[in-house]
């Protein structure tokens, strides 16, 4: 599988075929493996102590995430959806560039 690699402006990649996080891409391979593994376990913990807080708050008002995270994730998607096509429409690809007008 290629990797899609985007350059955020600061050097660093945005998109990894790999997984891992920009900040832990290693061309060495000095302890890539624990690294991904001790965050991992991190996004874990983090995970079931946000589904702990969830479930004790529900009747005090986080029900209202229930509605408002896939209102902002569907949100957030059209607006991908409406760049990507943006993009596509202004395009150059496909064009012929003439370097010299008298060609």
């Amino acid at each position: 599988m290629n990797a899609k690699i985007l350059d955020s402006g600061g050097g660093t990649s945005i998109i990894r075929s790999n997984g891992a996080p920009p900040y832990l891409k290693d061309w060495r391979g000095t302890f890539i493996e624990w690294k991904c593994i001790i965050n991992g376990f991190g996004a874990l913990v983090t995970f079931v102590g946000s589904i702990v807080v969830f479930v004790m708050k529900f009747a005090d008002g986080a029900w209202a995430l229930l509605l408002v995270i896939p209102l902002i994730v569907l949100f957030m998607s059209y607006t991908h959806r409406h760049y990507y096509r943006f993009g596509k429409a202004i395009s150059l690809e496909g064009y012929v560039y003439i370097d010299d007008p008298d060609a």
